[in-house]
Order: C-alpha cells, then sequence, then structure tokens
C-alpha cells in the first residue's frame, strides 16, 4: 500500500487528492498510473476505501484512497507510505510555489560577499523531469525550476538519504544550479510561512573561494613563509652568538691556562738562575780553598811544622772538590735542561 504514482503526463499524484469529487474518483479508476516505488516502470490501479464494507469487517484504513500493484508486484510498506507522501507534498511544493521561497545556491567559503541566491524570480516549476544520457543511462530530477524550456536549477528532494554524487556532478557540469532540500523541513517552513516568503536550507551548497579570498589566503601563506623566515634566521642568529661566546670563553681559558704554564716556566728559570748563582758562590770558595792550599804548600817548604796544617788544608781540599764535582754534574743538566751552551764554568 502506498499513496503516490505516476500519471500519464509522468507527474506524481496523492491517491487522496483523487478522493475530493465523484468525477474524479471515475477518473482515476480509468486513467493509467504507474509505479513510483519500483526500479522499472509497471501500472499500478487506485483503491478507494469502501467506508461501510470496513466498518462491518472491522478492519482500519490508512487513508481514503491508495494504489495497488496489478499482477503481484512489489509494493510499499505503511511506514513507506507516510515518507512517499511526505516526499510528493514537498517536491510539488517547490514546483507549484515558485517565487516564494529561496535558497542559496552558492558561497564563497572565505566571506559573505560572493553568495548566490535563487529565489524563482522569471523561473516555472516542473515534477519529475528526466534528462537522458549517452548509453542509454537518464537521471530523473524531483523538481526543476525553467527559465523557458531550458532548465536554470534542479531541486532535489530527500526523506531518507541524500542525492547521489555523480548526479549532483552532473547538475554542476550542465551549468545548472543544484538544491537539495530535507522533505519534511520543506513542508514545515512551508506551512509556516503562511503565504510570506522564506529561506529554505540547502544541504548541498556549491562552495568555491573568491579572487578577493584567494588573493588574501595567498597574503596570509606569505606572511606566515615571512615570520617563519625570520624565525629561522632569528635562531640562527642565536645559536650564532652561543657558538661565538662559547669561543670566547674557551680562548679565555686557554689564555689563562697559556699564562699559568708561562708563569710557571718563568718561576722554574729564577729558581735554575738561584741554583746557577749558589753554585757560582761554591766556585768561588772552591777557588779561594784552593789558593789557601797553594799558600800551605808553599809555606811547607819554608817550616815543616806546617805539615799538620797542610794535611787538614789537604783535606778540606777534597771535600771541597767532591761537592764542587757534585754541583758541576747539576750545572751541566741544567743547562741541558735550558737549552744552555755556553758558560764560564763549563
Amino acid at each position: 500500500m502506498f499513496l503516490i504514482a505516476y500519471n500519464e503526463q509522468g507527474r506524481t499524484v496523492n491517491a487522496h487528492d483523487l478522493c475530493a469529487t465523484p468525477e474524479l474518483r471515475a477518473w482515476a479508476r480509468k486513467s493509467r498510473f504507474e509505479c513510483v516505488e519500483c526500479a522499472e516502470r509497471h501500472p499500478v490501479h487506485i483503491c478507494f476505501r469502501d467506508v461501510e464494507k470496513a466498518e462491518l469487517s472491522g478492519r482500519r484504513s490508512h487513508g481514503p484512497a491508495w494504489w495497488h500493484h496489478r499482477g503481484g508486484g512489489g509494493g510499499g510498506s505503511g511506514a513507506g507510505a507516510t515518507e512517499s507522501e511526505t516526499h510528493w507534498h514537498a517536491k510539488h511544493i517547490l514546483s507549484e510555489h515558485v517565487g516564494r521561497y529561496s535558497f542559496v545556491t552558492k558561497r564563497c567559503k572565505g566571506c559573505e560577499q560572493h553568495t548566490a541566491v535563487e529565489a524563482g524570480a522569471d523561473a516555472t516549476g516542473a515534477v519529475e523531469r528526466e534528462e537522458r544520457l549517452a548509453g542509454g543511462r537518464s537521471y530523473r530530477f524531483d523538481a526543476v525550476l525553467l527559465q523557458g524550456a531550458r532548465v536554470r536549477s534542479v531541486l532535489e528532494v530527500w526523506a531518507s538519504h541524500q542525492t547521489a554524487p555523480e548526479k549532483r556532478a552532473y547538475c554542476l557540469r550542465q551549468g545548472y544550479t543544484f538544491g537539495e532540500f530535507d522533505a519534511g523541513e520543506v513542508v514545515r517552513q512551508h506551512e509556516q510561512a503562511q503565504g510570506a516568503p522564506y529561506r529554505l536550507q540547502n544541504l548541498s551548497i556549491d562552495y568555491f573561494e573568491c579572487q578577493a579570498c584567494c588573493e588574501e589566503q595567498q597574503r596570509r601563506l606569505e606572511s606566515t613563509r615571512l615570520a617563519e623566515e625570520r624565525r629561522r634566521v632569528e635562531v640562527a642568529r642565536l645559536a650564532q652568538e652561543s657558538m661565538e661566546q662559547l669561543r670566547v670563553q674557551r680562548i679565555a681559558r686557554l689564555e689563562l691556562q697559556s699564562e699559568s704554564r708561562e708563569f710557571r716556566l718563568l718561576r722554574n728559570a729564577e729558581l735554575d738562575l738561584l741554583a746557577l748563582k749558589r753554585i757560582e758562590a761554591e766556585s768561588l770558595r772552591y777557588a779561594e780553598g784552593r789558593r789557601a792550599l797553594d799558600v800551605v804548600i808553599a809555606r811547607k817548604t819554608q817550616n815543616s811544622e806546617c805539615f799538620e796544617e797542610e794535611r787538614l788544608a789537604h783535606n778540606k781540599l777534597l771535600a771541597l772538590e767532591l761537592d764542587a764535582d757534585r754541583r758541576r754534574m747539576k750545572v751541566l743538566m741544567l743547562m741541558r735542561r735550558m737549552g744552555v751552551t755556553e758558560t764560564k764554568y763549563h
């Protein structure tokens, strides 16, 4: 049981509307109608409610009339009937009340200055418009707005699912503006408007980006790029300054270490100089001892009683010679370490 069917002109009709007068009921029984529920078109016939028979049987009917398949064709359920009726009502509102409603067809993603609105000016409406494609395919539109004989806008109404993307893409390629609406929302807004103009919500707005927004986007991207470049330069500069600071600190440490090493070398040189002076003084004492021994030996020939003095002086001289030899070895080692090749004590 379902409520919507195609008439001989290809328009959809509601079974309830054919119960208004006896003439319409008689015409409907003799006319040809086709199913809207099945993929393949096939005839259906209309059934009118028999009030007396329904009361005698105790059965309740869903309405005054409905469509029924001939020859066991597939039919819709009760839930499908309610959905089809809303769908039928919505698309007939769109085709018969052109100019009362409007909807947005195109809108810029970045601003509100380039929004295209379809208000139905100088247009007429039609339902169930079919366009055949090459290869035997075809698209059927719920409703259309016509500019003369040419399609200007395609209006799709859905109650359970949205339009296939391929169908929408075809309409845009053909240059048609496209609107898609919720069936229940169309009926509700139309009834609430009570004859006043109203705006429908298009569920498939064609979004684009205008030239001004593209240029603004390019400026933002360029500004972001320049800011990133400045950030990289600043990071590189700070890294260079940090490396330079570390280099200066390292040089300062090396200079400090070098000065400390030079100070140690200078101090060692001063100590070596003092040692040389001490050796020189001891050499002088050795020379004086040698002269004293020579004097004793000279006196020995004159006085034999000086033998004991000679012996003591000789022992003292031997001790001085041993001590001088040790110091001479030290002098030679110092000369080798200091790189001195000649000296008066060599």
